[in-house]
């Protein structure tokens, strides 16, 4: 049976040096509702599983306590608390690959110490803010008591550094690190050229989603890792000003879980995967060998094109590809009828 792992990145944000407000990008309290943190939590339950919350722990450097009380609400219902690394917070520099070995294991061990002390668990996964990591990163994530990471994203440009050491779909092993990559799929394909599309909530239709849901299991991917935030079922203006409830996203997760549920996935957390790779690893040392060829689901030009019409009420980029064949069509028309009255 595949796993479907929700992964959320948790995370108060910032906009162009400003913090955004925690009641808003964290929980959501917006439009009279709670839409952040705690609905994701009410739908993966709905949904038969429990979701895996990779919590910014540097942000307490503005926002105090409120991220221990965040944390201990996850763990109190179950759910898996991770660490997730944006290190803006600290400073200038803005992602891992800025801080060198010695300073991002400092990081990495402050988030997992805070986190230990937030739930009595002591964390063992980690994903790199804007998915942005290097060796060193890998490096000195076991030393920090980290042994998974789920930074990976295939043909996502902050992991190209990487090379093919985790160029796959499916869990692999680089030493004392266990990579599970978030889910990706073809959206176009031209010879050796290659347009990827990450399996993340906000950057996809419902139909590109049923595409790689169906896609995944037809390859036999073992698992699929959705990325969500913690404002996913937020509309925001491009300012970060002004927050607004998205309903249609709220029903979109809802689809998207009634799909994979309908499909077999099985939910599961970062924390139980890792237990179960672990323990298959123990009989099948191969299992978690990267391959040469990584299986990717194709979604092919008609998913993409279905996709484009689906976002056209919001998307200038999605208008022009969902009206460029008709446009085409009736150029090619009138061609035809001009020259059958001067022939």
């Amino acid at each position: 049976m595949p796993k479907l792992l929700i992964t959320v990145d948790a995370e108060p944000s910032r906009y162009r040096g400003r913090p955004l407000p925690y009641e808003i990008t964290m929980e959501g309290k917006i439009d009279g509702g709670v839409h952040g943190v705690e609905r994701l939590m009410d739908l993966s339950e709905a949904a038969g599983g429990k979701a895996t919350f990779f919590l910014d722990v540097l942000a307490r450097r503005v926002h105090g306590d409120r991220l221990r009380g965040t944390a201990e609400l996850m763990a109190g219902r179950g759910h898996d608390v991770q660490v997730h690394t944006h290190p803006l917070w600290v400073g200038e520099r803005g992602t891992m690959p800025e801080y060198d070995a010695g300073e991002q294991r400092a990081l990495l061990e402050e988030c997992a110490g805070c986190i230990e002390d937030w739930t009595d668990r002591a964390p063992t996964a980690h994903r790199a803010g804007d998915l942005a990591l290097n060796d060193d990163t890998l490096a000195v994530l076991p030393a920090a008591g980290l042994d998974v990471d789920s930074s990976y994203a295939p043909g996502y440009p902050p992991c190209a550094a990487l090379g093919k050491r985790f160029a796959d779909t499916r869990p692999s092993r680089a030493g004392g690190l266990i990579q599970i990559p978030l889910g990706a799929f073809t959206a176009l394909r031209m010879g050796s050229w290659a347009r990827y599309r990450l399996f993340d909530f906000n950057a996809l239709t419902l139909t590109e989603v049923r595409a790689l849901l169906r896609g995944a299991k037809r390859l036999g991917l073992p698992q699929l890792t959705l990325l969500l935030h913690s404002f996913s079922l937020l509309r925001m203006n491009d300012a970060r000003t002004r927050f607004r409830f998205d309903p249609a996203a709220d029903e979109r997760l809802r689809a998207l879980l009634d799909e994979a549920r309908s499909l077999g996935y099985e939910m599961t957390t970062m924390s139980d995967y890792r237990e179960e790779l672990l323990a298959a690893e123990a009989t099948e040392p191969e299992i978690l060998a990267p391959g040469e060829e990584p299986p990717m689901p194709d979604a092919g030009p008609w998913i993409t094109y279905l996709s484009a019409v689906e976002r056209f009420p919001v998307s200038r980029k999605a208008k022009l590809v969902a009206l460029a064949p008709p446009a085409v069509l009736v150029a090619v028309l009138l061609l035809l009828v001009y020259l059958m009255k001067i022939a």
